[in-house]
């Protein structure tokens, strides 16, 4: 899988994709029809999305990290006045309490969707397994840990609205296992699909938002380091090759 940088570009262009691939596989598996062989392919790209996501959320999370320390390194190496609520200089980079509060929060909150990524595909993984053998128990235990994460998932800051997953579908996650039908698990895997997409719509403004803001704040920091002198300008561009991909 590609390396996925800053959370915008390559990385939600592939997020896009991949979810526009799995509405195709949704189509798909409506004309095989719910069998072991439907659930099969819905599997494979439920563990696809399910990495995607994970990586996608991982790099945008890494991202931001970077960037809070940067802040905080600023703030104790200078004793930065704003730094404790006060004023500072205009040309200075803005390493406020509610600033630095705000990456906090971001942060906790993707490494949450790390978290429910990481367990769709387990949850798929399972089912993929389980078309081939018996494997029941492991897929209501990774269908309820997912469950779990799903009704309580961590609001993500400057989102248009708050995450939320249908209560049918948290339900019918927790009792994958008591349904004996197939069918009725392919069901559960194809509403899950739906869930994601509008999730992932729903908050796509707010990952570019996050993505641009760390890449301000890593700018404004480098700046002022090179305008104090206290590194040299040719180190900062080191890392320039490499957020495009290059040696």
């Amino acid at each position: 899988m590609m390396k996925l940088n800053n959370g915008t570009g390559k990385g939600a262009g592939q997020i896009k994709r991949v979810l526009t691939s799995f509405s195709l596989t949704l189509c798909f598996v409506a004309m095989l029809g719910c069998d072991f062989k439907g659930a099969t392919e819905l599997a494979k790209m439920g563990i696809e999305t399910g990495q995607t996501l994970t990586a996608y959320y991982e790099s945008l999370s890494q991202n931001t990290n970077d960037a809070l320390e940067m802040q905080m390194a600023w703030a104790a190496l200078l004793e930065h006045p704003a730094a404790n609520g006060e004023s500072s200089d205009d040309e200075d980079p803005d390493v406020s309490p509610n600033k630095i509060k705000r990456a906090q929060e971001r942060i906790k909150s993707l490494n949450n969707r790390i978290q429910m990524a990481r367990q769709i595909t387990a949850m798929y993984t399972a089912l993929h397994d389980y078309s081939s053998y018996d494997s029941g128990a492991r897929l209501g235990a990774a269908a309820d840990d997912l469950a779990g994460t799903l009704s309580s998932l961590i609001p993500i800051p400057g989102a248009a609205t708050a995450a939320t997953f249908a209560g049918k579908l948290i339900q019918d996650l927790k009792n994958i296992n008591k349904y004996n039908d197939i069918k009725k698990k392919i069901q559960v895997g194809m509403e899950l699909v739906k869930e994601l997409q509008k999730l992932y719509d729903s908050e796509s403004t707010a990952y570019t938002l996050i993505a641009q803001d760390n890449i301000s704040t890593m700018t404004a920091l480098g700046k002022a380091l090179v305008n104090r002198e206290m590194v040299l300008s040719w180190q900062l561009l080191d890392r320039v090759p490499a957020a495009f991909g290059l040696k």
